[in-house]
Formats: structure tokens, C-alpha cells, sequence
């Protein structure tokens, strides 16, 4: 690991470069920024957000390929992952997300994500807002496993491939999400 965030939170990281490392950048805290920051890892996240109310901006993440958890993952609640490019290139040994949101109420918007061997972004976390990311040529570009479309909220993505195929129509209303 070459950066870890915890205690108090409130930190901010601008500007950072960190090269491969397994397991490269842990969030454990709360209300954290990251700014133009870049990570990769090879079978572990580049990116785990296990913490709260964090604010991913113009990060990158780069995976040759994930094990567990995906490339860039979250497992903590309400926070924001605003214009990231994720990459899984290729030989990934299982069928595991680039973007994996576990966690509650995240959003997610205008992200760049690419995954040769698995889904782009994964949502097994509920209440999530997703609009506006591209995610195209993987084999599941979109998938929400909660079945049904009525948990997160799917909004003007470019995608081509989806699972389940609903969310196509969108998902659930903002308020229907909030409930």
C-alpha cells in the first residue's frame, strides 16, 4: 500500500502519482478528497474506499487485472466518484467488476471505465445514483445484482450491454432510490 487515510478524515490529495502496488491507495476515513490522483494495483483494488462522504475527482486507476474486489471499489457510503478513468486490461483470472459499488447512496458520474474480461461497474450496494459514466466493449458494460432495477438509479450512461436488461430504462426514480 503507498497511501493510507484514516483517523479523522478530512484530508486532501492533490496531484499524486502512485505507481504499481498492490493494494495502492486505502481509505478508512471520512470525508476525504482526491484530486488528479492515479494508482495502480494487480490484485487488489488501486482504489478501496471503505470510508465515508468521500470525493473522488479526476482520479485514474489502472488494473492489469483484479482478483478481488475490482479495480477501483467501494464499500463505504455516500461517496461521490465524479470524471475517473478505470482500466482492467486484460488476463484477469475471474470475471470480477473494474468498479465495484458495495456500498449506500454513492454517486457516480461522468467516469470513463474499461474492462476486457468482466463487468465495467458492478452495484451490489443500493440507493446509488449512476449517471452519465461510459462504459462500452465489455463483456457486461453495466450490472446492478440486485435483479430488478428498483435500487439504484441508472441514468444517461453509454453502454452498450446491461445486467439486469432494465437498466437500459433507467432504474429506480431519485425518489424512489431515496426511500
Amino acid at each position: 500500500m503507498s497511501i493510507l487515510l484514516e483517523g479523522t478524515g478530512r484530508h486532501t490529495v492533490w496531484n499524486v502519482t502512485s505507481p504499481l502496488v498492490d493494494g495502492n491507495i486505502l481509505v478508512t476515513s471520512d470525508h476525504n478528497l482526491l484530486i488528479n490522483v492515479s494508482a495502480e494495483s494487480v490484485y487488489n483494488p488501486a482504489f478501496a474506499i471503505l470510508g465515508h462522504h468521500n470525493r473522488l475527482t479526476h482520479t485514474t486507476a489502472r488494473c492489469p487485472f483484479v482478483v478481488f474486489d475490482g479495480c477501483l471499489h467501494v464499500s463505504g457510503n455516500a461517496n461521490e466518484l465524479l470524471d475517473t478513468l478505470v482500466t482492467v486490461e486484460e488476463g484477469s483470472p475471474s470475471e470480477h467488476a473494474a468498479i465495484r459499488i458495495a456500498g449506500d447512496q454513492n454517486r457516480l458520474s461522468l467516469n470513463r471505465v474499461t474492462n476486457v474480461d468482466g463487468p465495467a461497474i458492478e452495484v451490489t450496494g443500493q440507493k446509488n445514483a449512476l449517471r452519465f459514466n461510459t462504459a462500452q466493449g465489455n463483456p457486461v458494460d453495466l450490472r446492478d445484482t440486485n435483479g430488478d432495477c428498483t435500487h439504484n438509479i441508472w441514468k444517461d450512461n453509454i453502454f452498450t450491454t446491461s445486467d439486469p436488461a432494465c437498466i437500459g430504462a433507467g432504474g429506480a426514480t431519485d425518489k424512489e432510490a431515496a426511500k
